[in-house]
């Protein structure tokens, strides 16, 4: 069993999210065992993920202005989730690699993840892949290809968890949706 097939368990509803390098593949079902390459973000709030598709369109008309067609003249697909995890794993996720550093534990402190808020660029391009489960259907969300492009605010508050919910904005090949309804032949 794949280590993200167990903690998918056997609830009605659940989610977790993988990053990997980009051009990295999707797998083929949702439960398949993913590449060594896909690393565990962090398990996704109870609000989900939010897909969004955003479309320019033009409409043609004839020398009479009367309409012929509506045509697509771009297209962008994003995706919104909170992230309920605060780990150097998100960190680096959601801020860029090189905006983390690390100081090893030793007897005073355990390991100490410092990072910088205040970055000038965007995250690197990377894989995106969110698994869930829905009853028996397993569903896979990802791309090959995309990019965190903005961060919802962060709220520190008692009692609460603290929840990282980047817009990742899929790029050349677009969000793919992989469904399993577990309807299994015998």
């Amino acid at each position: 069993m794949a280590t993200h097939e167990a903690k998918l368990g056997i609830g009605l509803s659940t989610g977790m999210f993988f990053h990997a390098p980009a051009g990295t593949a999707l797998p083929e079902h949702p439960l398949a065992t993913l590449d060594a390459a896909w690393a565990e973000v962090g398990d996704v709030s109870s609000d989900g993920i939010s897909l969004t598709f955003d479309r320019s369109t033009t409409d043609l008309r004839n020398w009479a202005n009367a309409l012929k067609r509506t045509i697509m003249t771009e297209h962008a697909e994003s995706i919104s989730a909170a992230v309920m995890d605060t780990t150097q794993e998100v960190l680096e996720t959601m801020l860029g690699e090189g905006a983390t550093t690390t100081v090893a534990a030793n007897q005073q402190h355990g390991n100490l993840i410092k990072a910088s808020l205040s970055q000038n660029t965007l995250p690197p391009e990377e894989a995106y892949l969110f698994l869930m489960k829905d009853d028996d259907d397993a569903i896979a969300v990802g791309c090959t290809k995309g990019q965190i492009t903005s961060m919802d605010a962060v709220t520190f508050a008692p009692g609460a968890t603290i929840n990282w919910a980047p817009t990742i904005k899929a790029l050349d090949e677009g969000w793919q949706i992989i469904l399993d309804d577990g309807q299994k032949t015998a």
